[in-house]
């Protein structure tokens, strides 16, 4: 219900999508901004209506209700002049100019039939007003109604509510659409599209966050993989995030990266969206701008434990001495092979970690 200035943040990162249609979650901090610094930019901010996918933080309240930034966009929002469309303007100037000529002809007629015609004035005011009313268009509303129903169902036929008839008209004078791409041409929703290992790279199918879809070869069982069996106990436990299947779909409460990582791990593993219940964290390193990787402590119900570790490629790389070879082995690790691939993943406009 408030803005914040952070004066404590550690590994603190907030979804702030509904006010920027920035799709991930960005890195927040202590650090000042200038006092112009656009939105996006205000790194030591936290706002109304943003949500936390990370971290940790401590913040002064600086705003509340109509003082926050959700606050003023929904002042503006008020402030906002309705505008007519241009069909309704020509209807309203055809109702002036057709209202006007009516009123003229009927006092010419009222005048010749008078002076010049000699009839009663009762009777001719009686046959006068008829004929105003006898010359307005009353079909006109109705058929120009039907004309945009007919057009609203068209829309609706293509997956698209027209709430204002009118708005009809002003779509088909449309020649350049400007839109903000989060939320209107994507979803804000991530996938794992596709998984680098030592000898090539396996693509993975789905949609969204359900955690249902093709690893590899079509047909084939991907748990059976040693290689990416280990990737899905990386994917799921060096994670945060928590899929849920709700009325809408499949939606992750946390960071969207780890959630589409939590669903690679489903499909891998084929267990839904919990793949590894059995397993306990105990430690964990959260992600930081300064070291650029994530790492937990695991322990399994035998009581074995793992590290895993993700993050930046360049950093875990550097962390690394050997590398696993298809079939499960081990061998030293060949990092200009690995930034080969990470560049070629990137150059493709995947984002890699």
């Amino acid at each position: 219900p408030a803005d914040l200035r952070l004066i404590l943040a550690r590994g603190l990162k907030a979804e702030e999508a509904i006010l920027t249609g920035e799709s991930v979650p960005v890195d927040k901090g202590t650090d000042p901004a200038a006092r112009d610094a656009a939105l996006g930019d205000q790194g030591s901010m936290l706002f109304s209506g943003t949500l936390i996918a990370a971290g940790t933080g401590r913040g002064v309240v600086v705003g509340t209700g109509g003082a926050t930034q959700i606050g003023r966009i929904s002042g503006l929002l008020h402030e906002v002049e309705i505008l007519t469309t241009p069909l309704v303007a020509q209807m309203d100037r055809f109702a002036r100019w057709l209202t006007l000529f009516i009123l003229i002809v009927a006092a010419a007629l009222l005048a010749y039939g008078y002076f010049v015609g000699h009839m009663g004035f009762a009777e001719l005011f009686m046959a006068v007003v008829g004929l105003m009313v006898a010359a307005i268009p009353e079909g006109l509303p109705a058929v120009l109604t039907i004309t945009l129903a007919v057009g609203v169902q068209a829309m609706a036929r293509r997956n698209a509510i027209v709430r204002r008839l009118p708005a009809i008209e002003t779509l088909g004078a449309v020649s350049v659409i400007c839109t903000d791409k989060t939320g209107t041409l994507t979803r804000n929703e991530m996938m794992v599209a596709s998984l680098a290992i030592a000898d090539h790279v396996v693509e993975v199918s789905g949609e969204g966050y359900a955690p249902e879809g093709e690893v590899g070869d079509p047909g084939a069982d991907p748990a059976q993989n040693a290689v990416l069996r280990e990737i899905a106990h990386i994917a799921a436990l060096c994670n945060n995030a928590v899929l849920r299947d709700g009325d809408a779909g499949w939606h992750v409460e946390g960071d969207p990266m780890e959630g589409a990582l939590l669903a690679l791990a489903g499909k891998i593993i084929g267990a839904g969206a919990t793949p590894f219940d059995g397993w306990t964290r105990r430690e964990a390193i959260p992600f930081d701008a300064a070291h650029r990787y994530m790492a937990t402590l695991d322990v399994d119900g035998e009581g074995r434990a793992m590290i895993h570790v993700k993050g930046a490629p360049e950093a875990v790389i550097a962390l690394c001495g050997n590398q696993r070879s298809g079939d499960g082995g081990t061998a030293p690790i060949i990092a200009e092979y690995w930034h080969e691939r990470v560049e070629t993943l990137a150059a493709g406009g995947q984002r890699v970690i």
